[in-house]
């Protein structure tokens, strides 16, 4: 969807993710939703690097460009 959509703003997901990753590994408290929730223990540092870096991965950035 972003490809074909929103392609002259793929430039700009090096940048949103980097706020998003830094959201994450700040000290926060997310109430809004549960089926979303994504404070548990499986979601270590590891596995939310790896998911960025797959991201990343598909439109050509690594995580290197955050």
């Amino acid at each position: 969807v972003i490809k074909r959509c929103h392609a002259e703003r793929i430039p700009e997901i090096p940048s949103v993710l980097k706020r998003i990753l830094e959201w994450e590994r700040s000290e926060h408290e997310y109430g809004r939703t549960f089926v979303l929730d994504h404070t548990g223990e499986q979601f270590t540092g590891v596995f939310i690097n790896k998911a960025a870096s797959i991201l990343l991965k598909q439109f050509n950035f690594s995580l290197a460009d955050i």
